[in-house]
């Protein structure tokens, strides 16, 4: 809850869990397990979505389907009735993360591309400029952010031209998020950074002891989770307010739902 306290325990996934979403007033957690679990507000798993033949590793909801990303290389688009309705081929390698914009889906893969798909399932387009795997994509005014670990963000324009690279991470750039109109980024160098719209890091969060892994907003704060075994909030201008009890493990995933944040 808000205060920092886990006041319950969704079991089930036999492996770590390494994403999470929100669609149709459920919330779906993906696994190392290969598997996707369908949980409802009381905690208990009321579907298992099966099809992967390797890691789940992102999700995102795209007109009324859910899509979820793998290290099998591909994507699968799911309906309501947990069917698998198509898979898209084309990435060399595993998928690691995946958004929305412009009505198109986007990919990013350790192939070190990003990949553009419509509606039909057909890639249109292909992103390459990063040297590295690329972790992570976020979309803020009108222009697609990717990270990756190469260390730099890079900002992409309509037309899939990079029209800047941003740099300042020593160290793999594993998460984005956008708060109150700045790029956030996470590192493998523990720290987050705190952008503006010219590529500017305006403040450094020295975040955690270990990899910081994964951001979401909630309740105007930022939330950090790190390998460090901890959940930080933060204020606007670097200050951490609060460290939330240690997991058991690392922590791969944030999500807020149901007045709740989910790790």
């Amino acid at each position: 809850n808000a205060e920092g306290k886990c006041v319950a325990t969704l079991r089930g996934h036999l492996d770590y869990i390494s994403c999470l979403i929100v669609w149709n007033n459920h919330l779906y957690s993906g696994s190392a397990d290969n598997t996707i679990r369908k949980w409802n507000e009381s905690g208990n798993c009321i579907a298992t979505l099966r099809g992967h033949l390797d890691y789940i590793t992102c999700f995102t909801v795209w007109n009324n389907h859910l899509y979820s990303g793998s290290s099998d290389m591909t994507i699968r688009k799911w309906n309501e009735t947990e069917e698998c309705v198509a898979i898209l081929n084309g990435h060399t390698s595993a998928v690691q993360c995946l958004t929305i914009w412009n009505n198109h889906l986007y990919s990013g893969s350790l192939d070190r591309t990003i990949r553009k798909w419509n509606e039909s399932g057909n890639c249109v387009a292909t992103l390459q400029g990063h040297t590295s795997a690329v972790q992570c994509l976020t979309v803020w005014n009108n222009c697609l952010y990717s990270g990756s670990l190469d260390k730099t963000i890079r900002k992409w324009d309509k037309t899939s031209n990079c029209i800047t690279t941003i740099c300042g991470h020593t160290c793999f750039v594993q998460c984005l998020t956008v708060w109150n109109n700045h790029l956030y980024s996470g590192s493998y160098d523990d720290t987050i950074r705190k952008w503006n719209e010219n590529g500017k890091c305006i403040t450094t969060f020295h975040a955690h002891t270990n990899a910081v892994y994964c951001l979401t907003v909630w309740n105007n704060y930022l939330y950090s989770g790190g390998f460090d075994m901890t959940i930080r909030n933060w204020y606007q201008n670097g200050d951490c307010c609060a460290v939330f009890d240690r997991y058991n493990n690392t922590g791969h995933c944030l999500l807020v739902c149901h007045h709740y944040i989910y790790s």
